[in-house]
């Protein structure tokens, strides 16, 4: 029903003698506190995107709305594929690494489990090889499976990371969310709690 315009949920809704509840994460923008986190949204609802229907014509929502599809299904395809270099960036050197995670056998395919208390070391050649849209993901992916709390990873924190892959020349470590570290050591990028 997502797809459905709201003045077509509201006449079914009247048919079938039910009363629909209103969110009020949907309410004028002008009734919210501009510290109100539904406030954006509330203010592309009943701003932004009938004024692009008026500039653009009828459909903006229902093509932006076909676009997310589409973009959420690359998504999807991309976040499995990064998952597959995830584990093999983890599966060369995971039986003897103290430091390092192991494939899960029970888990999905791809999924990556590392050990509480050692972190998780991948190999860098592995990362290196893969294209830069996929290795960025792998290394999104890697940091929160390492402890990054979720939320709290930027792009600034993956694209340090994706440096001490493809430009490493000898610097430090980098300090993630959540005291996690990464830094890149015989081949390996290792990242573990801060505190070890």
């Amino acid at each position: 029903m997502l797809d459905l315009p709201r003045a077509t949920t509201e006449a079914v809704c009247a048919a079938l003698g039910l009363q629909p509840w209103h969110d009020p994460t949907n309410a004028d923008p002008r009734d919210t506190a501009p510290e109100d986190p539904g406030r954006r949204r509330a203010l592309v609802r009943a701003s932004t995107l009938p004024r692009l229907e008026a500039d653009l014509g009828p459909g903006v929502a229902a093509a932006l709305a076909r676009s997310a599809a589409l973009l959420r299904e690359d998504a999807d395809l991309l976040d499995a594929l990064a998952a597959e270099l995830l584990a093999a960036a983890v599966a060369p050197h995971h039986a003897t690494d103290h430091a390092g995670g192991t494939s899960d056998p029970g888990g999905p395919p791809g999924a990556v489990d590392v050990a509480s208390e050692g972190g998780l070391s991948l190999d860098v050649d592995a990362l290196a090889a893969a294209h830069a849209a996929l290795r960025t993901r792998a290394l999104h992916q890697a940091a929160t499976c390492a402890g990054v709390p979720a939320g709290t990873l930027a792009a600034v924190h993956v694209e340090a990371l994706d440096r001490l892959v493809t430009a490493w020349h000898g610097q430090g470590p980098v300090h993630l969310p959540g005291a996690v570290e990464g830094r890149r050591a015989c081949g390996r990028l290792l990242l573990a709690s801060a505190s070890r």
